[in-house]
């Protein structure tokens, strides 16, 4: 780790993703000694990416990358692998890439079904769902509140897919104007604002959980996920339903 005086960089503080938690990283630290600025570069070191956003208008929550919706670099307040400073859990997929979470705690769901998800700073039990949907993938976690930020209880949803170059939004230039994806933004991940999250310039505002007695459907609209009318404490029931594909495929030409 290296302080270094400012020299004019858009960023506060930089470091290489290692490829594994015992690989070690470099950290550069641009005139700042922020205990968060460290945190977040340390989890870089560590191998964790950062937790972003799905920037969608008309109050869209998910569709194929860049229409409508793009991966906004930042915004994904949940834990400090964002920019916004906060004190919350790291996410299940961060817990997850770190080897604090194991696999028999994320559960991969096929099947319509109903799944006791305990919440992210439980210390046993199912912590993650992971769902494919064609092409896209989703990370399911239930936070029981946000001190720091003041969301609500609820699920937590991130697309996990990588985006490509064309539909990220981010103030390096080098991660928006690629030909190519970049290879850390393999390790990131975008959240999904399934309520009245907001984020502009740093600040947020609002909640972007999925709160008891409501769903949310993927944009294919074949997977539907609900929550249960209230709180069970530690755990939360959540029901996925699936819609059969019942389209056969065309006649292959011989």
């Amino acid at each position: 780790m290296a302080l270094a005086p400012d020299f004019g960089c858009i960023w506060e503080a930089i470091s290489l993703i290692a490829k594994g938690v015992n690989d070690g990283g470099v950290v550069i630290l641009e005139n700042t000694a922020n205990g968060f600025v460290i945190a977040h570069e340390l989890g870089h070191a560590l191998g964790l990416g950062h937790s972003n956003l799905i920037s969608c208008p008309d109050g869209k929550s998910d569709s194929p990358w860049g229409s409508p919706c793009n991966a906004l670099e930042y915004g994904g307040t949940v834990d400090l692998m964002s920019n916004v400073e906060n004190g919350d859990p790291l996410s299940t997929y961060h817990q997850w890439r770190l080897g604090a979470l194991n696999n028999q705690q994320i559960y991969q769901s096929w099947i319509n079904e109903t799944v006791n998800l305990y919440s992210v700073d439980a210390k046993s039990g199912v912590k993650a769902i992971f769902l494919r949907d064609g092409e896209s993938t989703y990370w399911v976690e239930f936070r029981r509140s946000g001190s720091s930020n003041g969301y609500r209880p609820g699920l937590v949803v991130y697309r996990t897919d990588p985006p490509p170059p064309s539909a990220i939004r981010s103030p390096n230039p080098d991660q928006s104007n690629a030909n190519q994806g970049d290879l850390s933004v393999s390790t990131d991940m975008w959240m999904m604002n399934l309520d009245d999250f907001g984020y502009s310039n740093g600040k947020t505002s609002g909640s972007m959980t999925l709160s008891p007695g409501r769903s949310f459907t993927t944009f294919s609209g074949k997977v539907k996920i609900s929550v249960a009318l209230e709180l069970g404490g530690e755990f939360i029931p959540v029901s996925i339903t699936r819609t059969p594909d019942v389209s056969p495929p065309p006649k292959p030409i011989l």
